[in-house]
């Protein structure tokens, strides 16, 4: 069996810039759950998507972008379990990102490509033009993800450019061999075998936040993760983590609960209030300052599979962000 190598360049390769394309018809599509039954439709709204305020819903609404069940909505609309709700999205204000990007390889069937640390994959919330899916599909016409990376994740993200090559990279995902680096506080000089469980953090006032344990309580997700050192400092490692499951936060929350918080990061980092405090914009430049760098230092650096057609072995990598090395310089190197 063939094996190939694909190893990105140095530049990155923005978004198109040639012009703007027709503006495409986004439409946000939500079921009513028995939680939300008997909610009005603004209630609903402004409640659970912050993005606009309780004028901007209702002159959305007003306007007939969004319909129940087919129909123009109302304000006023009291909504029960199973109603289908559908904003058809006009002007949303999306924030800026950071819409570079290389690709590392590329044929017939699948398209390669390392993501800038601030670019969400695919639409959500207030993100769709100003997402690598919108992007790519620009360029490409029609691309299917293969795996997503958060939004602050940089590296590697793999695409199919049709629907056959999609079904067949899915069905290998969990077998595919992803190596990622982690820039994290503390001193990380021992390869650890993190094979445990993930469950809720319940020391924390995040609802969203896990925590990694060795022992299931009985509500966790089994969690395997092999966490190598690569270097170290008095203050600062990079940490190799080479998952053997594809958990919810998994790396993130895994280094946090073994005492080796990720630098940059909001909700895993040394401060989860940090978190709360960005989401009702109440974060103030000091602790914007402590968190080091602008996004989590989490990189996907590694990707090896199977080609959907010819079934050779696809090694792709990525190289460390050149952020994550400057710490390496912070005091003296204890190990490497």
């Amino acid at each position: 069996m063939n094996t190939k190598k694909a190893v990105s360049g140095n530049a990155a390769v923005p978004g198109d810039n040639g012009g703007e394309p027709p503006l495409e018809c986004r439409v946000v599509k939500s079921i009513i759950s028995a939680n939300d039954a008997g909610k009005s439709l603004l209630e609903l709204l402004t409640g659970r998507f912050s993005y606009h305020s309780f004028s901007e819903w209702r002159t959305i609404i007003d306007r007939g972008l969004i319909t129940l069940n087919g129909v123009k909505a109302s304000s006023e609309a009291i909504l029960t379990k199973g109603d289908i709700l559908e904003y058809h999205v006009a002007d949303i204000a999306e924030p800026e990102v950071d819409a570079s990007y290389a690709v590392l390889y590329e044929d017939a069937d699948i398209l390669a490509v390392d993501k800038s640390g601030d670019l969400p994959c695919h639409p959500a919330g207030p993100f769709y033009r100003n997402t690598l899916w919108f992007i790519l599909k620009k360029r490409y016409g029609e691309v299917f993800p293969v795996n997503r990376l958060d939004r602050e994740t940089s590296g590697i993200v793999l695409w199919a450019k049709n629907s056959s090559a999609a079904s067949l990279l899915a069905a290998q995902l969990a077998s595919m061999r992803k190596r990622y680096v982690a820039l994290v506080h503390g001193k990380f000089t021992k390869e650890i075998d993190a094979s445990g469980f993930l469950e809720r953090d319940n020391a924390s006032i995040v609802l969203k936040k896990r925590c990694f344990v060795y022992n299931d309580s009985g509500s966790g997700q089994r969690a395997e993760t092999l966490l190598r050192p690569v270097w170290w400092n008095e203050k600062y490692s990079l940490v190799e983590a080479l998952p053997r499951t594809g958990r919810l936060h998994q790396i993130r929350a895994t280094l946090c609960s073994l005492g080796f918080p990720l630098v940059g990061d909001k909700l895993y980092g040394i401060d989860d209030t940090f978190y709360l405090k960005i989401k009702d914009d109440l974060f103030t430049a000091e602790e914007r300052a402590a968190l080091l760098l602008p996004r989590q230092a989490l990189h996907a650096a590694g990707l090896e599979f199977k080609h959907p057609r010819s079934g050779d072995v696809i090694h792709l990598e990525s190289p460390v962000p050149a952020e994550f090395s400057t710490f390496r310089q912070i005091g003296d190197i204890v190990g490497e």
